[in-house]
């Protein structure tokens, strides 16, 4: 009897440990699972808001680094250099931008001066979403004769007032990008380039009466930090765009995935430290795979020229990330050597302060 009670305990006792076992990897399982699903939505939150934060980064770029808020014009009297930093810029042209917000301030008038022999327009009116609303200038709907556009409010029910071309949006947050076209970058065509700039009027149509002057903004010469953060502030941006729209009826997919991440409409936005550490990416500390985001930003501030197209080839590390200089050159860049741009798999901005002293350029 007590041999068969010892072997019935030490079975028991097996079981017990057993369980135990299975219950830890059960546990383990049903954390790991949770992580990925988070991980893999706010993967998918990063791809579906990338318009609405690019939005943001520009806004709150000018607004920050310029003064230019709601309403106003940043433009630039002369070709961008590397200081504008934004997504795709190029130096053929003058840039305008100006940014405006309907529930804020009601329908919004932007008079568009007509163009002349000396000055073309290129460029379009976007929401927040950078769905383009109409084209102006010589190629657009007013033709280069100019007009008086009026942007309203999402669900705006009040008959538009005559004189004025009304345009539909379905988002409060408006804002365009626009091209000035010159003959040549001479001193006289630039001068003329930057007085027709300001013929441009943009105010509520509230104040239309006794419309407020327009504030005007000459960005060259100033570095202005317009890019998208890829990192977990990401989420902050991407939370305040999402409280200060309306949740279209196509978006509630979207909306529900973005609650999973604690991202909610009307509710404030409070990720745990876990959630915040497996959305951030240093990439001289984490491989860019464990990372949310499928763009890392490399601050290093000295380092060699480099010339032509950088190309990644490899995850970051304690030392530096590896590079590759053209088809045929790689190198490995230390931590202290560029400040790199860098999308997963694919192409690479970077600065250099060796060709530019005093803060570099991008290529």
């Amino acid at each position: 009897m007590a041999a068969a009670r010892s072997i019935a305990l030490s079975l028991l006792f097996v079981m017990l440990c057993a369980s135990t076992t299975s219950a830890q990897t059960s546990d383990r399982a049903t954390r790991d699972i949770d992580a990925n699903r988070f991980h893999r939505r706010a993967v998918e939150a990063a791809y579906w808001g990338m318009p609405a934060v690019n939005l943001w980064a520009m806004r709150e770029g000018f607004k920050r680094d310029v003064g230019a808020g709601y309403n106003a014009v940043t433009y630039f009297s002369k070709p961008m250099d590397w200081k504008l930093q934004v997504t795709t810029p190029n130096n053929s042209t003058l840039y305008m931008f100006s940014f405006w917000n309907t529930k804020k301030d009601g329908p919004i008038v932007v008079d568009v001066p007509p163009t002349t022999k000396d000055v073309g327009l290129f460029g379009a009116v976007m929401d927040m979403w950078q769905r383009p609303l109409l084209d102006v200038g010589d190629k657009g709907t007013d033709r280069g004769l100019g007009a008086k556009y009026l942007f309203l409010p999402p669900g705006y029910q009040d008959a538009p007032p005559e004189g004025y071309i009304p345009i539909k949006t379905d988002t409060y947050n408006g804002w365009f990008l626009l091209r000035t076209l010159l003959k040549d970058f001479s001193e006289a065509n630039l001068k003329k380039g930057e007085a027709w700039i300001k013929q441009f009027k943009i105010y509520p149509l509230s104040q239309a009466g006794n419309p407020p002057a327009t504030k005007f903004v000459d960005g060259h010469g100033t570095e202005i930090d317009a890019i998208a953060p890829y990192d977990d502030t990401f989420y902050d941006a991407l939370n305040t765009m999402i409280q200060e729209e309306i949740v279209a009826e196509q978006d509630m997919v979207a909306m529900g995935m973005l609650q999973t991440i604690g991202i909610e409409k009307g509710k404030p936005f409070k990720p745990t430290e876990e959630a915040a550490r497996s959305c951030s990416n240093p990439p001289h500390t984490r491989p860019m795979k464990d990372s949310c985001m499928t763009w890392s930003t490399l601050r290093i501030p000295t380092g060699p020229a480099v010339n032509g197209p950088i190309w990644y080839t490899g995850s970051g590390s304690a030392d530096g990330v590896h590079v590759q200089v053209s088809t045929s050159a790689r190198l490995h860049l230390p931590v202290n050597n560029l400040l790199c741009g860098i999308q997963q798999r694919q192409t690479a901005w970077c600065r250099d302060p060796i060709l530019d002293r005093r803060k570099g350029r991008f290529w």
